[in-house]
């Protein structure tokens, strides 16, 4: 701000500035009352000092929250800088958690951890611990989250800290209860946890609730709800005994005789619920072949002790079927052929269906060929009786291996290169390598990046195979590229950039050379473009190397001529001021030149043939009008050849 003085007659003045700056304490906070000594968040402008009731060092800001012994309480701040003062206030909160235990169901929902139901302050603050779930902006306590059991929870304000319990009671179990009927004896229920009370909803079945004791007697025929309440927290289980009557036992479905097989027939008993006792009985399925041959007592109960009864069914079970096989286990080599027979009786006695696997017809008899050591299994059934399966195990002479010693040396495409071989399993063997030598030898030496056809013969067997054995080699590696533009060969200064179109193949890394000293990295797939600066002809170079060290390279030259290149500028004013007073040409590249201009009626008025030469606007000693005044250029360039060019245009005579 700037106050000016004046004197009574306003002819005298000075002058003063005033600057006034403002001052900013800063936002109020929060504190612990626990927490170590603080610095208070600086002022502005700095530079100032503090004063409060637990500030220590009113230059630094230093502050002792403990200043109020542990309470909670409110400190005003004041800050004091050039004159200036500001304030803000600091709530020194105690954190306090009012609950110290609640209790949960496992079943309970879970509880937003709020003042209304655990009594903490100051709010905002964090929770954390088993069960604690923040969602919708808050945090819930969740006692399936938890689990049972007893889980301390914490809640974190301002750097102090409370905590509080949370007991989730476990969910109730409940022992299992044999079957049940009216002649039963009164017995006590068990339930988890235990000292809870037990109730019959809808019935008074409990002599004693609290021991659990529970009289069928009384209770009645029929399925009962009881109800089980944990002390002292209620927390409730459910649980249904059923009390039978005494009924009457029958069983059907049953045929006096089965062929052995392994199959399920289903028992038809009233009522349901019992217990099966016999061979080859499985729930409420009975199965022959389980049951072996022979005559089987099948027993059906229902109920036990004073409420149990029975009833009982004889089943007799046929023979089963029974093979053999008239195969001699032998080896064969990949091609053999081999016989297989089998032999069957027992079941039925006759009526015998033969069925292979792997691919094979029907029928007692089969011709094989494996290529492998393979399990033939033939399943053998007589329409009635359970089929048997019989496995003859055809072994083939072990596979011939062959593994490849080399130098383990990749060459440059075309060189010579080394493998051998290793036979397993180890035995004498031969070898034919085909056309490319006659040699009776496990290695071979030949051009690389080829494979080359090996017979080999296991000499003990008799059994071959061929290989084909790979020759480690590089791909070819070409360097090849062409310019473009590539029409004539060569380009001009006004547009000096040649693209060099790669067409090369097997290269990973290399160079460019372009001719004018500049060298670039070589990337595949990439054409460059180079700029060059002057004319002349450049041989451009292109060396590539593989991951190998193989190598190529390819070169070929291309030309930058200068074109012929004219600037006429559009008007000019020969008024004799210094400033534009002549029509001058700027040319570059031209080996010849002529120029004539002519006035509106085609009388020529200039004529050169020097470019550097200029018109001064004068005809016949005088300045021509204001008007156009066309004019036309013959030039040659360096590469014109004997043909003239044209360049026409008009320059505009101001005046």
């Amino acid at each position: 701000n700037q106050l000016v003085y004046r004197s009574f007659n306003l002819e005298c003045f000075d002058t003063v500035n005033l600057w006034v700056e403002p001052i900013d304490a800063g936002a109020d906070f929060a504190a612990c009352p626990q927490q170590p000594f603080f610095m208070i968040p600086a002022g502005n402008p700095p530079g100032g000092s503090w004063s409060g009731m637990g500030v220590t060092d009113p230059v630094t800001g230093m502050y002792d929250p403990a200043i109020g012994g542990g309470a909670s309480y409110i400190d005003t701040l004041t800050y004091t800088v050039s004159g200036c003062i500001d304030n803000k206030i600091l709530y020194v909160l105690q954190t306090t958690i009012d609950s110290d235990t609640i209790r949960f169901c496992a079943y309970s929902p879970r509880v937003r951890l709020n003042y209304d139901n655990t009594g903490v302050l100051p709010p905002g603050g964090v929770w954390s611990g088993p069960g604690i779930v923040f969602q919708f902006n808050d945090f819930f306590f969740e006692p399936d989250s938890a689990g049972p059991g007893t889980h301390t929870i914490y809640y974190e304000a301002n750097t102090c800290v409370d905590s509080m319990v949370m007991v989730v009671i476990p969910a109730v179990s409940f022992q299992s209860v044999l079957a049940l009927c009216k002649r039963s004896d009164p017995l006590n229920l068990i339930a988890t946890p235990p000292g809870g009370v037990w109730a019959h909803f809808q019935g008074n079945g409990f002599s004693d609730p609290y021991n659990g004791t529970f009289d069928p007697a009384v209770a009645g025929e029929g399925d009962h709800l009881i109800l089980y309440f944990t002390l002292p927290d209620s927390c409730v289980g459910l649980t249904y005994i059923t009390v039978d009557s005494i009924v009457t036992v029958s069983m059907s479905g049953l045929e006096p005789f089965y062929c052995y097989k392994d199959t399920s027939i289903e028992i038809f008993v009233t009522p349901p619920g019992g217990i099966y006792t016999g061979d080859g009985v499985i729930d409420s399925f009975f199965n022959p072949a389980l049951a072996g041959p022979g005559n089987h007592p099948l027993t059906y109960s229902v109920g036990s002790g004073a409420c149990g009864v029975s009833t009982t069914r004889n089943v007799l079970v046929g023979d089963s079927i029974e093979v053999t096989s008239n195969f001699t286990d032998s080896a064969i080599c990949y091609g053999d052929f081999t016989t297989l027979s089998i032999n069957a009786k027992g079941g039925t006695g006759s009526n015998f269906d033969f069925i292979w696997d792997n691919g094979l017809p029907d029928g007692q008899f089969q011709t094989v060929s494996p290529t492998f050591t393979t399990v033939y299994t033939a399943t053998i059934s007589d329409g009635c009786s359970e089929p048997v399966q019989i496995s003859i195990n055809v072994e083939v002479h072990s596979q011939i291996m062959v593994s490849i010693d080399s130098l383990n040396i990749k060459r440059c495409y075309g060189e010579q290169g080394y493998a051998r071989l290793n036979m397993f399993p180890h035995a004498d063997y031969s070898y034919e390598w085909g056309s490319t030598s006659s040699q009776n030898e496990p290695y071979i030496i030949a051009p690389v990046s080829s494979s080359y056809p090996v017979t080999v013969t296991n000499e003990a067997t008799g059994c071959a195979i061929v290989e084909f054995i790979e020759l480690p080699g590089y791909e070819r590696i070409r360097a090849f590229f062409v310019p473009n533009p590539n029409e004539a060969g060569c380009i001009t200064l006004q547009d000096p950039v040649f693209q060099f179109i790669d067409l090369s193949e097997g290269g990973d890394y290399g160079f460019w050379e372009f001719g004018d000293e500049t060298v670039a990295d070589y990337q595949w797939g990439i054409s460059p473009e180079h700029e060059f600066t002057d004319t002349g002809t450049y041989t451009v170079r292109l060396y590539l190397e593989n991951e190998g060290r193989c190598s190529d390279s390819y070169s070929t030259q291309v030309c930058v001529r200068q074109k012929p290149v004219i600037f006429a500028p559009a008007s000019f004013t020969p008024n004799h001021d210094g400033i534009n007073d002549l029509f001058k040409i700027t040319a570059f590249g031209l080996t010849y030149f002529e120029m004539y201009i002519f006035n509106r009626w085609g009388e020529m008025v200039f004529q050169t043939t020097n470019v550097n030469e200029s018109w001064n606007g004068y005809y016949k000693d005088e300045i021509v009008p204001t008007g156009g005044y066309p004019y036309v250029i013959y030039y040659k360039g360096k590469n014109s050849g004997d043909k003239k060019q044209v360049h026409k245009g008009m320059v505009i005579v101001l005046r």
